[in-house]
């Protein structure tokens, strides 16, 4: 699929996702600029590693025509908990103090309760949402499975209007409209082309 035919979609995305964000650009007073620029250069870094993994993680995914993404899900996810598993020994050892941490306040009854979350969240969160993205990645073309991360900035957005207990603010609602209507366009200007090249080639 030409990109040519995705440049207005992702261009709505993008207005989209800064409406949703507008509030939160503006600077805290206690917050230095140098701070400011570099907290901004690392979330801008990670949104591009985070494009790029999922751009060729579609393409790899597509050309290994043999490779179970099951299995393909499954290796993924056991080296995540060895790495989780060498982090908290790693966090055991060394003092806490070192990462700016404090000891934890938690009962012992609260504590059972946030390692059952983080199973639960580890379980069907990461587990279960790698599973689906990776079957996602293999069915949609790759111009259209890079957009799909904005379904994150969606759910993150549900996630705290529930936890502050609000409803969303008009530029919000905006920029909301904005980022799905880019994705319906990408979606069906895709659906045309490939509708399109079929009929030329029949």
């Amino acid at each position: 699929v030409p990109y040519s035919l995705i440049i207005l979609p992702i261009l709505l995305v993008g207005i989209g996702v800064f409406f949703v964000h507008a509030n939160d650009l503006r600077i805290d007073p206690d917050v230095s600029m140098e701070r400011f620029w570099t907290g901004l250069l690392f979330t801008v870094s990670s949104i591009a590693m985070w494009a790029w993994y999922a751009v060729n993680n579609a393409q790899y995914l597509k050309s290994q025509k043999d490779l179970n993404f099951v299995d393909f899900n499954i290796i993924i996810g056991v080296w995540c908990l060895l790495l989780s598993v060498v982090s908290m020994v790693f966090m055991a050892i060394v003092p806490m103090e070192q990462f700016h941490l404090t000891s934890s306040s938690l009962t012992s009854n609260e504590l059972t309760w946030f390692l059952i979350a983080a199973i639960l969240l580890g379980f069907f969160g990461s587990y279960m949402g790698t599973f689906f993205w990776f079957r996602a990645s293999k069915m949609l073309p790759v111009t259209l499975a890079g957009q799909i991360i904005v379904a994150e900035t969606c759910c993150g957005l549900l996630y705290t209007y529930i936890y502050q207990q609000r409803l969303p603010m008009l530029y919000e609602v905006i920029g909301f409209v904005l980022v799905v209507s880019g994705v319906l366009i990408s979606l069906r200007r895709i659906q045309q082309y490939q509708l399109q090249k079929a009929a030329l080639t029949t």
